[in-house]
């Protein structure tokens, strides 16, 4: 088998206030090793559940995942003990880039520590060790060697700063794949090139897989190989990013691509968004879960459930093509 990781019919739920809420449902996509995947859609769609049950962090009692599997390197991570999971695979050959850095960083330990605590929770590595490989890795993703950033706490380093040190801690351990939520949401444009920059030149040269968590389509095109489109917890088209961006399939997809502003388009192209918004996952409207917003609906689309297409290069969930 060829592919890094493999998800195979996850349904994830959470159970709130007697209320159960369908985040994810029956997604299955796979990450080709040293290849990039992006899971894209709006805020609620199950794009950062989907990342947290591959991490097994899902919160505890409520959410769980009902059924399905996933698969690191031929490893079935869900029958894994949690102890051995934790040691050898998250945070060590599955790493994670969260959208909230600051969240993830002790705001009163110094990033030596954190960074020390880290590697020695994974890998046999003296102090000293951990420090000069932290120095080299500080040099790759242009942070300042040495005392500059070891001894510093979270709190004195800005945003691009903080952004590029996660990426220094998640290389520390040498992952196969690092997850990225959202990596260049709070930064500023110029920032947000110099960090997807980064990310294209450590996929080549440390031969990474990537799965990139996001809404913004413009970065998808720069740093992705094959894009899923998510909607209400289901993937309702993926393909190769170039076919996504060329011969969109789904109105929804279509939808999100119009609704972003690129320096191609002309001036005078008025940006269109997408009425309406993604259904509570308590409450999803019968058939198609996008016909409420859609454009292009049918009679078909609020009564059945369209399956997602077969074709092995480009699929779609939608009746316009089924």
């Amino acid at each position: 088998m060829n592919d890094l990781l493999n998800i195979e019919d996850i349904q994830v739920q959470f159970h709130v206030w007697n209320r159960i809420y369908q985040a994810v449902d029956g997604v299955s996509f796979t990450i080709p090793r040293r290849k990039s995947v992006a899971l894209v859609g709006e805020s609620g769609c199950g794009k950062t559940v989907t990342a947290l049950s591959i991490m097994r962090l899902l919160p505890r009692p409520q959410a769980h995942i009902k059924q399905g599997k996933i698969y690191f390197d031929n490893q079935d991570l869900l029958k894994m003990s949690l102890p051995r999971y934790q040691k050898y695979y998250r945070g060590r050959l599955i790493g994670m880039m969260f959208q909230d850095p600051h969240s993830v960083l002790n705001p009163v330990i110094s990033i030596q520590t954190q960074i020390t605590e880290h590697v020695k929770y994974h890998l046999k590595m003296k102090t000293s060790e951990i420090l000069d490989k932290a120095n080299n890795i500080f040099q790759l993703v242009n942070l300042p060697a040495g005392e500059d950033i070891l001894k510093k706490y979270p709190h004195q380093l800005s945003g691009g700063q903080i952004q590029r040190l996660m990426i220094a801690m998640t290389l520390m351990t040498d992952p196969s794949l690092i997850i990225a939520d959202e990596p260049t949401t709070a930064l500023d444009v110029t920032i947000q090139r110099q960090i997807l920059d980064l990310l294209v030149a450590l996929k080549s040269e440390r031969d990474l897989s990537y799965l990139l968590i996001t809404h913004n389509l413009a970065i998808v095109h720069y740093l992705v190989d094959i894009v899923c489109i998510m909607y209400a917890g289901q993937i309702v088209e993926w393909g190769p990013c170039e076919a996504i961006f060329q011969e969109p399939l789904h109105p929804y997809t279509r939808g999100l691509l119009d609704s972003v502003l690129t320096i191609s388009k002309e001036t005078k192209t008025k940006i269109r968004g997408i009425p309406g918004m993604v259904p509570e996952a308590c409450d999803f409207p019968s058939g198609c879960r996008f016909h409420p917003r859609c454009p292009e609906k049918m009679n078909i689309c609020s009564k059945e459930m369209p399956m997602l297409s077969e074709n092995k290069e480009h699929a779609v969930r939608c009746w316009l093509y089924g």
